[in-house]
């Protein structure tokens, strides 16, 4: 019996002892990774140098965290605001992302996950960040790594591995942990290419790949005509400079938030030729949104602000083009005739029923797009027809100088410019302003995009 005893003990011994040196090697073979800095660089002006600068989906520049580390595969989450782009380059990973972020967490295929690191700051646009990683590597992570090869036509395509970007095609990469990794290939005016490839200890993969084209952009002296899914539509150059934003002496009676009158300047762009249609709408969202008036060369219409941020993401992406709603500064000036402005009442003329659909000639009717007269950029209908949404939130006015302004940080709704097809003509004046909870929609309110380069 004693022995018995004796024999139970040995076996529990050998047992918690294989337990632990089961978990030593569990902790041998893991790999760790760390923070082991995170500062600003106010000497890096990477993140506002032409060239290596992002714009976020609402036209800002992107803050840029360069994480010094050997290793290849990471990916990134920094919550809500989303990473709007990375990049790999030689002993860094870029991590462009949106102003406001304060946490972030790394993943890698190899390594225990980084979750929910505090920055110890919310990191601002145009601003250079620079993070240390420590990775400690267990003795037997040895062993051979693949090289990938990709060539495509047309040449120049964006090659991205599980999701970070690695350079241009053609191009040799040979840093791949043996296993599978996602491969996507990306070129302005073609269909976005995914596969997963099997890369495999000192191998070449090879992938070569025709493009297929997403779009026709042609670039004119004042214009950008795209063509995507077989739907055009064009935009129009709006040269920047300086003007008078808000109730001027020709709006007549303009209401009190059209107050006080101040000075923007703003930098070139490009604004929709017409609002976007249903045709258009429907090929990129695969639905059509509109209530009654749903015809292809109508404007669409019944969309949320948040409705026309998932449009202009699948379209950008589409293309590869950065579209985004106007600020309103950008629709008032566009809406004035730009530099070209003679400073007419509405958009294009003194004579509202020349240039704009309104309650007088419309029957309160959303009418096809171009059917009355241009404003001076040759845009149409920005009095009048369908309602407009802007990227800003609604603010009061203020007397101040502003370049580029983007509106308030923060609101409760959302700017509409340009009046719709049901409403008097006092409304359609250039300067008169609207605003909406981003989740409100209506059968008199649409969009117009703008095109940054």
């Amino acid at each position: 019996m004693k022995n018995l005893r004796y024999m139970s003990r040995i076996a529990k011994l050998l047992i918690r002892c294989t337990i632990v040196v089961f978990s030593i090697a569990l902790d041998v073979s893991a790999q760790t990774m760390s923070v082991v800095e995170f500062c600003s660089d106010e000497t890096d002006l990477t993140a506002n140098t032409t060239g290596t600068i992002v714009l976020d989906q609402n036209g800002d520049k992107c803050a840029l965290i360069k994480i010094e580390t050997t290793e290849f595969g990471f990916s990134f989450d920094v919550g809500s605001l989303g990473v709007v782009k990375t990049e790999q380059h030689t002993g860094e990973v870029w991590l462009y992302i949106p102003e406001g972020v304060k946490r972030i967490s790394i993943s890698h295929p190899k390594l225990e996950k980084i979750r929910d690191y505090d920055l110890g700051m919310s990191v601002k646009k145009a601003r250079t960040y620079i993070m240390k990683l420590n990775v400690q590597k267990p003795v037997t992570d040895i062993g051979g790594l693949g090289t990938i090869e990709i060539k495509t036509l047309p040449i120049g395509a964006e090659i991205y591995v599980d999701d970070i970007s690695i350079g241009k095609s053609p191009m040799s990469f040979s840093k791949l942990i043996p296993g599978k990794h996602k491969v996507t290939i990306k070129h302005e005016g073609y269909y976005d290419f995914e596969s997963t490839i099997d890369v495999t200890d000192n191998k070449v993969s090879i992938i070569e790949e025709t493009l297929a084209k997403s779009c026709e952009i042609e670039r004119l002296t004042d214009e950008i005509r795209i063509t995507t899914k077989g739907v055009s539509f064009t935009l129009k150059k709006v040269d920047g400079g300086t003007f008078q934003m808000g109730g001027t002496s020709e709006q007549g009676k303009a209401l009190v938030d059209e107050f006080p009158i101040h000075t923007v300047t703003l930098s070139d762009y490009y604004i929709g030729e017409t609002e976007v249609t249903n045709e258009l709408w429907s090929v990129i969202m695969g639905t059509n949104p509109s209530i009654y008036f749903s015809q292809p060369n109508q404007p669409v219409n019944n969309v949320t602000w948040y409705d026309c941020q998932k449009f202009i993401n699948r379209l950008s992406s589409l293309t590869g083009l950065h579209f985004a709603l106007p600020t309103e500064a950008q629709w008032e000036f566009a809406a004035r005739g730009g530099v070209k402005s003679k400073n007419f009442l509405y958009s294009g003329s003194n004579k509202i029923k020349d240039v704009g659909w309104f309650k007088g000639n419309s029957k309160s009717m959303i009418k096809p797009v171009k059917q009355l007269g241009p404003n001076e950029l040759e845009t149409y209908d920005m009095s009048g027809n369908v309602y407009e949404w802007c990227s800003d939130w609604y603010g009061l006015y203020k007397v101040v100088e502003l370049h580029d302004p983007k509106g308030p940080e923060s609101g409760v709704k959302k700017i509409n410019r340009g009046a719709s097809a049901g409403e008097k003509d006092a409304f359609a004046r250039v300067a008169c302003r609207f605003a909406n909870s981003p989740n409100f929609k209506h059968q008199s309110l649409g969009l117009r995009l703008v095109m940054l380069e």
